[in-house]
């Protein structure tokens, strides 16, 4: 059986009929952080590009990847970072993101999560290049920096300047369940 339908009828179905793989991508770039997002947190027209391990110069470099339709640019990440640099490159790496975003994207800073301290501890290595103040005084700084691109908004700190230990999957560093809820209201304006 044939279904007929007024011409004039054809176009609107079309558009209500779009999928949203045919919307522009909202990108995830970052560290671990964007990586381990699961997936049906993300909008369904999303592109994650988070690699786990990864300093701001890689970040940068993976933004290379990102479609050049893309309608919003979310940037996470630094941690890494501050075992090989200092803050003033990891603001200068963010700029370069923001500068190399493309033209048509709306840029979002996450920025970078802070860590739970006490959950830290266990790993000194790690914990004598990370705190939270640096952490803190990198994003504030990474902050002034997007609010200079009239493209670029930074998402609300979801977790204070400390990450609560109900948010980590024990390490201090990552997410669970419970941390990526918090990230996602964040970035959804929540």
């Amino acid at each position: 059986m044939k279904i007929y339908l007024p011409l004039i009828v054809g176009p609107l179905l079309l558009v209500s009929l779009r999928s949203s793989a045919d919307l522009p991508p909202d990108v995830f770039i970052g560290d671990s952080i964007i990586a381990f997002m699961p997936a049906g947190t993300l909008p369904a027209h999303a592109l994650n590009l988070g690699v786990s391990g990864t300093t701001t110069a890689q970040i940068l470099a993976s933004l290379a990847k990102a479609p050049v339709n893309a309608r919003v640019i979310y940037v996470e990440g630094g941690v890494n970072d501050f075992l090989n640099a200092d803050a003033s490159q990891i603001v200068l790496n963010y700029v370069k993101i923001i500068a190399a975003a493309p033209m048509g994207a709306m840029i979002k800073v996450i920025g970078i999560i802070p860590v739970n301290e006490a959950q830290l501890a266990a790993n000194r290595d790690f914990l004598q290049f990370v705190d939270n103040q640096k952490i803190a005084d990198a994003n504030a700084q990474i902050g002034a920096a997007c609010a200079m691109s009239r493209r670029c908004s930074v998402v609300p700190a979801p977790f204070g300047q400390n990450l609560p230990t109900t948010a980590t999957v024990g390490d201090g560093i990552h997410l669970n369940a419970e941390g990526y809820e918090t990230l996602n209201a964040a970035i959804r304006g929540r």
